[in-house]
Formats: structure tokens, C-alpha cells, sequence
């Protein structure tokens, strides 16, 4: 849509630019994402060590996407920087959206996490590391 320009000249030349030569544009993105547990955002609820056995409360998984400029193509586009910048955005946020939505992708980054940190548990002398949805409760008495 035409941005406002702040002067009735402004407002009219963004109004006609738009009708003669509506912005467009395409392009193929690529992109690569990162998905991942932040360990530093567990509360001290989250992981209870009863002995020689801990059950720990995993953080979100946390998605990270970097576009690859050097492999984006865009194609037929009159679209100028500013624009061209909001449609790249868009699709980041598109890729975002996209690998946040996908169970298997949320499920494979879990399980890596709680493999290297029963890995790294167990190799302190732990003998049994669980992994519960939430803090078990606290002990009525």
C-alpha cells in the first residue's frame, strides 16, 4: 500500500507510482534455521537431583532464522530497497513461522538436547536423568 508522505505532492506522487507501477515483486530465498534449547533460561524448579537422579524441565525450543543473500534471487521485481528489505523480512518471518509449526523439526531438536545432557549428566555420576513436561510437585506435609 502507499506510504503516507506527510504532504498532499508526497501523498499524490506515492498514489500515482502505486496505480501506474503497483510494487512487485518475487524472488527465491534461501535460508538457513537453527533450532535449540537455551539451558541458561531453566528456573531452579526445573531441575530437581534426588540423589543419584535428576528430572529436568527442558525450555522451549527456540528457532533461529539467517537468510543467505548470497543465494537469494529475485526475480521481476520494481521494487525499491526499502521495499525489497520489508519483502525479505517477510519471508524470514514466513521460514520463522514455518519451521516453528513443524512438529518433527521441534521433536528432533528436543531429543539432540536431552541426548547431550544426559551425556553430559550421566558423565558427572549421575545414574538416571528424566525429562518431565513440568516440576514435579512438592512434597505435601
Amino acid at each position: 500500500e502507499p506510504a503516507e508522505a506527510g504532504s498532499i505532492w508526497g501523498d499524490l506522487a506515492g498514489w500515482l507510482r502505486h496505480v501506474v507501477a503497483r510494487p512487485q515483486g518475487k524472488a527465491i530465498v534461501f535460508a538457513e534455521a537453527r533450532l535449540g534449547l537455551d539451558v541458561g533460561k531453566l528456573q531452579p524448579g526445573d531441575v530437581v537431583v534426588e540423589g543419584r537422579r535428576a528430572r529436568i524441565v527442558l525450555p522451549p525450543v527456540e528457532v533461529v532464522v539467517e537468510l543467505k543473500p548470497g543465494e537469494t534471487e529475485v526475480i521481476g521485481s520494481n521494487l525499491d530497497s526499502a521495499e525489497t528489505a520489508r519483502l525479505l523480512e517477510l519471508a524470514k518471518a514466513a521460514f520463522h513461522r514455518e519451521v516453528l509449526a513443524d512438529p518433527r523439526l521441534q521433536g528432533r531438536a528436543r531429543l539432540a538436547a536431552e541426548q547431550a545432557l544426559s551425556a553430559l549428566l550421566l558423565r558427572v555420576g549421575l545414574e538416571e536423568v528424566e525429562f518431565v513436561e513440568r516440576p514435579a510437585a512438592p512434597p505435601r506435609g
